[in-house]
């Protein structure tokens, strides 16, 4: 199930162009990775080249806002034009079973952003809401201060449908699940983690899922560099902003959220910079569940 939230005034693309940047993947001689899409106005071929690059604690290096990130290297091949992506993340922190009234619940912090998230149910659903033949999921996000407003619906339906896509709620029929996310801190990122959260509460609750999912972030600055991860005052001054979802099974776009101006080949980036640096995160849940399993042996 793909879902696309493009909301630039300079790029458009339909669904069917857009689904095709996650299935596109080769191999070459080299064993570089590599994303090949084809325009089909112009016929001109791009290709986008990712060098293999290992998430290692001795490749980590501190950021011009000092703090402490992990970062891989993609080059670019446009029509005879090189670029450079740095692919970087702040340090993560996870811990699951924190509130004892949800049937599972986890925190997830991204460098100065942390969300916290809490799942219910299965339980008994209204019956105005009521669905015949699978569960009903609502999606409730609070801002750190006051109400929720426009920003906080349009992450809701963003984690909804993405959660509706990995979730097997056929499970679970005339049935209710409710997913509460609280935001904590917002330095930027905070629909990628808001998504972390969810994935790694559902995770604690024991939920059934065809595969995990993952969010992440890619803005573009004014001089054209794209960064993943970033903090807030680059969110500002960025030109384009870009949130992924991405499936841990075949590293496809489940949903995209954009907000700017870019051009169709930037976008073609940001896809395959998030689906390379995805690895990182769903090698951190691993990590964070063998973590907690092991402790309780």
């Amino acid at each position: 199930m793909l879902s696309t939230r493009i909301q630039s005034g300079k790029t458009k693309m339909s669904e069917t162009q857009f689904s095709r940047l996650s299935n596109l993947h080769a191999v070459n001689s080299s064993g570089s990775k590599s994303v090949c899409v084809r325009s089909a106005k112009s016929g001109l071929k791009s290709t986008l080249i990712l060098t293999h690059c290992s998430y290692l604690d001795r490749d980590s290096h501190r950021s011009a806002d000092g703090e402490k990130r992990t970062s891989q290297c993609a080059t670019g091949v446009f029509k005879g034009r090189v670029t450079s992506v740095q692919a970087a993340f702040r340090e993560f922190g996870c811990e699951q079973t924190l509130l004892s009234r949800p049937d599972g619940s986890a925190s997830f912090v991204q460098g100065d952003t942390s969300v916290m998230a809490g799942v219910y149910g299965p339980a008994e659903v209204k019956i105005s809401k009521e669905i015949y033949d699978r569960a009903t999921l609502e999606v409730l996000v609070h801002p750190k201060v006051g109400l929720p407003g426009v920003r906080e619906r349009s992450q809701e339906q963003c984690v909804r449908e993405t959660c509706e896509a990995s979730l097997l709620l056929s499970l679970h029929p005339r049935s209710s699940l409710t997913l509460v996310l609280q935001v904590l801190h917002d330095d930027g990122a905070l629909l990628s983690c808001c998504l972390n959260a969810a994935c790694m509460a559902l995770m604690d609750a024991g939920l059934s899922m065809s595969c995990l999912f993952c969010g992440v972030t890619c803005a573009i600055s004014a001089d054209g560099e794209i960064i993943t991860d970033p903090t807030a005052a680059q969110e500002k001054e960025s030109r384009a902003l870009m949130t992924f979802a991405i499936d841990s099974k075949e590293r496809r776009v489940m949903m995209s959220s954009t907000k700017g101006s870019f051009s169709v080949h930037e976008l073609q980036q940001c896809v395959a910079a998030s689906q390379k640096a995805s690895e990182k995160i769903f090698q951190f849940y691993r990590d964070s569940v063998r973590r907690r399993y092991s402790k309780n042996l």
